[in-house]
């Protein structure tokens, strides 16, 4: 049933570069509103073909990640969850400073529930971070 998913990831920062016009049209009006003045954003698109995992581009989600019913399959050995992986991309930021992620279904597509990892590996589950509070009106 979620077959036809796919997201988009528009990451807003400092130093990035401003959207092209056919970007801007493929983004939710509200994420292009929460573009402060003077910062740039950054689109990522999940590929429509998920029938593979050529789409990864990251070594450790590559190993880890295997073709199930069709579909770039990853299974999460610590909490032992299991998740299609619809897009793996990096993007170094350009500047310092508070950077935000609007994460969304691609062209008005299927809902769906969607994990979302930011950052480096490795992962760590064992240290305690201090975690702070949201401040996104569209964040629950």
């Amino acid at each position: 049933r979620f077959k036809p998913v796919r997201v988009s990831v528009l990451i807003i920062g400092p130093g990035l570069p401003n959207l092209t016009g056919a970007e801007q049209s493929r983004v939710l009006p509200d994420a292009l509103a929460g573009i402060p003045p003077g910062q740039g954003a950054v689109l990522f698109e999940s590929p429509t073909d998920q029938s593979s995992c050529a789409h990864l581009t990251n070594g450790p989600m590559q190993q880890a990640s295997t073709v199930f019913n069709g579909r770039c399959h990853f299974h999460e050995p610590y909490g032992n969850s299991r998740s299609w992986v619809l897009m793996d991309q990096t993007l170094v930021t350009q500047a310092a400073g508070m950077h935000h992620f609007a994460v969304f279904a691609a062209n008005g597509g299927a809902a769906a529930k969607v994990s979302f990892a930011c950052c480096d590996w490795p992962e760590d589950f064992t240290t305690a971070f201090a975690m702070p509070n949201a401040e996104c009106p569209h964040c629950g």
